[in-house]
């Protein structure tokens, strides 16, 4: 089957303004326990869902409940990186679902819809798994449940989002989570397919029962209130608890609007990503190793900013897709020529500043900055073919990105697609900021826009890499 693709590149009229980052190596997940029990035997879970970086020895958990080691219940990514949804009485696995699909795009937002009656007469009209709109038939395990089954959701007992009993824990962004007590609701009462046959999402307009609750991620505090991270915006006040989140966790990269991350699917196999895909962990004391971008573009002016996490041994660099000379099995570099294995592209040493090109055949390493402080800042005008390249508020070179004067490099092809690029090297990670930040911001600046947010104000007419922008100007 193939899937609508989800999350809209233009306005539907319906925005969802945050999504929820989770980070699996911080223990982070939300919590709620019912002051009474709900409707066991009907409900219905909705969420829209940014998958992170992948690991094949545990599960991700996006919804659970557990009474003990023999009842369940949980709605999760398994470690093949299928979808699912398993129900045990007294250690019977009772429901379960188990997907043929693989759901491995973390550059996308899927939305997951799972609806249970057990009530219904019909076994097969009992549970229904939607993914972007679209019911999944095909399974590779598909056990419904009986006449009037009852399992550990919606009992007055603790739920969790992100972990099931504080372990398989989620990796990525959430967003707009429903819970419904006491329907059985379709994904279409939760979205729609646009005009150019995208799945986006629409404004509920059931009910939520008594038990139910609305996640919109829009406070920041740590509290399970309503100006908590978990704050239930239903009306119902189900606020939710938070385990090892904070305001930093609470982004803008949502379904209705796509930031740019970096991307596990390409990279070298010693740089391991945390933080929503934001901040890399080089696994190795030596070597260049690549990671990059999952948004490329063609047209536009970019802004985005780096961080140091430790040490100064990495490289950014923007890389031509359409002259990518490597392997990623081994090291790898991008705009050098100290590695036979090599990319083309135009790059900056953040150790000590200098400016470097790879066309494939010749490699420049020229002075131009100096050792970068606490922020590395990128501009680049793939319209005119200039980069720049700044540290703490400033341009290299008195480089003015928004006169277009004084750039690191001239003369680019503004006829090819490009992408950011890193490399780190000697263990040695960076933190990347397309203007959807993992670190506290001092000061707040989006774009013209008004999407994003960098510690310094984006040059005027360049924007930060994500869809509507992308939609507009690449």
């Amino acid at each position: 089957m193939v899937f609508p693709i989800a999350g809209g590149t233009q306005d539907t009229g319906f925005e969802i303004s945050n999504s929820l980052r989770f980070n699996n190596d911080d223990t982070a997940y939300l919590n709620f326990t019912p002051s009474g029990a709900g409707n066991k035997k009907t409900w219905t879970w909705s969420g829209w869902i940014k998958l992170g970086h992948f690991d094949s020895s545990n599960n991700r958990t996006l919804f659970a409940s557990t009474q003990n080691d023999t009842n369940s219940f949980e709605i999760k990514f398994d470690n093949n990186d299928k979808i699912q949804v398993r129900g045990q009485v007294g250690g019977s696995k009772t429901l379960e679902l188990n997907t043929n699909q693989l759901f491995r795009d973390t550059s996308a937002w899927y939305h997951i819809v799972y609806a249970l009656d057990t009530t219904n007469g019909t076994a097969s009209n009992r549970q229904h798994l939607y993914i972007n709109g679209s019911e999944v038939t095909s399974f590779s395990t598909e056990t419904n449940p009986g006449q009037n089954d009852e399992y550990e959701i919606n009992e007055a007992q603790e739920h969790q989002i992100g972990a099931q009993d504080g372990g398989n824990l989620f990796d990525g962004y959430i967003s707009e989570v429903y819970f419904i007590d006491g329907t059985q609701y379709a994904a279409s009462d939760f979205g729609e397919t646009n005009d150019n046959g995208v799945w986006v999402p629409k404004k509920f307009a059931g009910t939520f029962g008594s038990n139910g609750f609305k996640l919109e991620f829009k406070q920041t505090g740590t509290s399970a209130n309503s100006s908590g991270i978990g704050a239930d915006t239903s009306g119902n006040d189900n606020h939710f608890a938070v385990s090892n989140l904070a305001a930093t966790d609470v982004t803008t990269d949502t379904p209705t609007n796509n930031f740019a991350t970096l991307n596990p699917l390409d990279r070298h196999a010693n740089v391991v990503l945390s933080e929503g895909n934001l901040q890399t962990v080089n696994t190795s004391g030596g070597g260049h190793y690549p990671i990059f971008t999952n948004m490329a573009f063609k047209n536009g002016k970019w802004y985005a900013e780096f961080k140091r996490a430790d040490g100064n041994n990495w490289k950014a660099a923007i890389m031509s897709i359409e002259h990518d000379g490597g392997s990623l099995s081994v090291d790898s570099t991008v705009g050098n020529s100290v590695s036979p294995v090599n990319r083309a592209g135009y790059g900056l040493n953040v150790d000590d500043g200098n400016k470097t090109h790879y066309d494939g055949s010749s490699f420049l390493n020229q002075s131009y900055g100096s050792e970068i402080g606490s922020i590395l800042m990128w501009a680049f005008d793939a319209d005119n073919g200039k980069i720049w390249w700044g540290e703490d508020g400033t341009f290299f070179a008195s480089g003015d990105p928004a006169a277009g004067t004084n750039a690191a490099f001239t003369g680019i092809d503004t006829n090819t697609l490009w992408t950011l690029a890193f490399h780190t090297y000697n263990g040695h990670n960076l933190i990347a900021n397309f203007g959807n930040p993992p670190f506290s911001i001092s000061s707040g600046n989006a774009d013209a826009n008004g999407y994003g947010n960098f510690e310094y104000a984006p040059p005027s007419g360049f924007y930060s890499l994500c869809t509507k922008n992308l939609a507009e100007y690449g």
